[in-house]
């Protein structure tokens, strides 16, 4: 009795390309490049922990925590400037090398192709970001910090990945020129980061000038920082390690703000993917190979 092999079927596009960028030498640089840094500020920050003991005499466990925070934002300041670099040059990469005629021509439907290239570079981010584990764990030292917090934050920074990600491939769909498609990406991420915390801020300067006092509630702009990753980013990891008086009018210690900013980020996501396939669909050479198939039959 013959027993049949159980086949998965694999997307060609995300195993091409995982196939190309572990055959580059430009990733391994990438992730020595991205340990080394890591390494520097968490090396420098131990350092200095200790030439405080040595003064002392006392262990401040604090400065661990404030260690954690350091290279956990080092790794989501590295990660936004990463992926879009990553994901802007994938379609309009293809259409520059003059190939992209060739993926729509085979059997691949767009979605394959968008989900192919964009799971790819999340991938590639993956293995970054799970590299500088050893690095973070230098915050075991003295503890405080327990390995579900780090796992935690580290697939968060994964969303965020794939939320910069998504809008770089539809950037990419959009815009012929990868140069144009990178600095419309960052211009994106720009926004979502730095346009809720600048709205905020404003309101809370003409409350605070209108009302004569610092305590002003601005709890109705809390939905728009929930758009905002770097702000949920920041609400997970003081909330593992409590807050800092300079977050407080941006952390909300209610237990709804991060699944909520999660669903809503996720909502932002599969838009820009399903633009970036309806994008794909409606492009001129696949249009074209529409019409050639046509005259052929």
């Amino acid at each position: 009795m013959k027993t049949k092999k159980f086949n998965l079927k694999f997307n060609p596009v995300l195993k091409k390309e995982l196939k190309q960028s572990m055959r580059t030498v430009r990733f391994p640089i990438l992730v020595v490049l991205f340990n080394t840094v890591l390494a520097i500020i968490g090396l420098i920050g131990l350092y200095i922990s200790n030439e405080q003991i040595k003064l002392t005499g006392i262990i401040n466990y604090r400065d661990n925590i404030y260690l954690y925070i350091l290279l956990m934002c080092v790794e989501f300041i590295l990660l936004i400037f990463i992926m879009p670099a990553m994901t802007s040059g994938l379609i309009s990469g293809e259409r520059e090398r003059q190939t992209l005629d060739i993926l729509l021509a085979s059997r691949l439907t767009p979605a394959q192709i968008i989900s192919g290239k964009l799971f790819s570079a999340l991938a590639n981010l993956a293995i970054l970001l799970f590299s500088g584990l050893p690095v973070i764990s230098l915050t075991f030292i003295y503890g405080g910090i327990d390995i579900s917090d780090i796992l935690f934050t580290i697939l968060y920074l994964l969303f965020i990945a794939l939320f910069t990600g998504s809008a770089g491939i539809f950037c990419s769909c959009v815009l012929k020129k990868t140069t144009f498609a990178t600095v419309l990406t960052y211009g994106i991420e720009l926004l979502f980061i730095a346009a809720p915390i600048f709205i905020t801020v404003l309101a809370y300067m003409i409350l605070a000038a209108q009302s004569g006092s610092e305590n002003v509630d601005i709890s109705l702009f809390y939905l728009l920082l929930a758009f905002d990753p770097a702000i949920t980013f920041l609400n997970i990891t003081f909330r593992q390690t409590g807050t800092v008086p300079v977050m407080d009018h941006f952390f909300n210690p209610s237990n709804w703000f991060i699944p909520i900013s999660i669903a809503l980020q996720c909502a932002i996501i599969i838009i820009f993917i399903l633009l970036s396939v309806r994008c794909l669909k409606c492009s001129p050479s696949k249009k074209h190979l529409i019409k050639v198939k046509e005259s052929h039959i």
